[in-house]
């Protein structure tokens, strides 16, 4: 069907889409403004997030919700760090996982039974690589870390953290998605706060100076260097600093 002037709808349609990522693009930057969570866990071994049937059954799709609301959900880029044991050896090594995919994750996520340690995951809507042509944060970031696994711990006071960052200017309830996503891991708590991916708060209480793709459970509370581990989780001050969303 032909409108007047002799073009097609499907042309209009191109050139509004074409229009629209042109505005994104003008959009992005390394200052956008982020809701900011962090997301507390306990479950591990059949139960953890990076478990095949737990990430397929219970946590990819309240997570492929907030990577959609992206427009590179397309250009999503998956990296993560796991170690297997060396043959006739005490010590791990780094597992080859080659190229990963945001909707293909039998690569990476783990059987009970595997001797597989898993340590990390990061997940960047656009990918890192893309991220860094565009001169801009992304829409979506996500990490996990095995805390007791990856900091060598022998006690914990939670056993996995995940960091999220949705950019404010995406549409939808987010917060009722992440309450979702806290439910589907059965996380104890999830704590929310709006900043700039680069930008440094603090309190007497917490102390966020690296960019968001830089949290971990370390050197964020209290103004030291001191781990999250070290202190009793219920002990931990969240109040004023952070948004308290979700709790067990």
């Amino acid at each position: 069907m032909r409108i007047k002037g002799g073009f097609h709808y499907s042309k209009i349609k191109k050139y509004c889409n074409i229009f629209l990522l042109c505005r994104k693009f003008s959009e992005m930057s390394w200052n956008r403004r982020y809701h900011f969570f962090l997301l507390f866990g306990d479950t591990k071994g059949e139960n953890a997030p990076w478990n095949k049937e737990v990430w397929r059954n219970d946590v990819f799709p309240k997570l492929d919700i907030l990577f959609k609301q992206s427009s590179f959900y397309n250009k999503i880029g998956v990296g993560s760090l796991q170690y297997s044991p060396k043959p006739d050896s005490q010590y791990y090594e780094p597992v080859k996982l080659g190229r990963l995919s945001w909707n293909s994750p039998e690569k990476w996520t783990l059987n009970t039974s595997t001797p597989i340690r898993f340590h990390h995951l990061d997940v960047w809507a656009p990918s890192r690589g893309a991220c860094e042509k565009l001169n801009s944060s992304p829409d979506v970031y996500l990490s996990i870390c095995n805390e007791r696994d990856a900091l060598n711990l022998t006690t914990t006071a939670f056993e996995w953290l995940t960091v999220l960052a949705v950019a404010t200017e995406i549409q939808g309830d987010v917060m009722s998605k992440v309450i979702a996503l806290s439910k589907a891991l059965n996380a104890k708590k999830t704590v929310h706060i709006e900043r700039g991916w680069e930008q440094k708060l603090d309190d007497t209480n917490w102390s966020l100076v690296n960019s968001i793709q830089d949290t971990f459970s370390f050197g964020i509370y209290k103004g030291d260097d001191r781990s999250l581990h070290e202190i009793q989780f219920e002990n931990i001050e969240f109040s004023p600093f952070w948004n308290i969303i979700f709790e067990r």
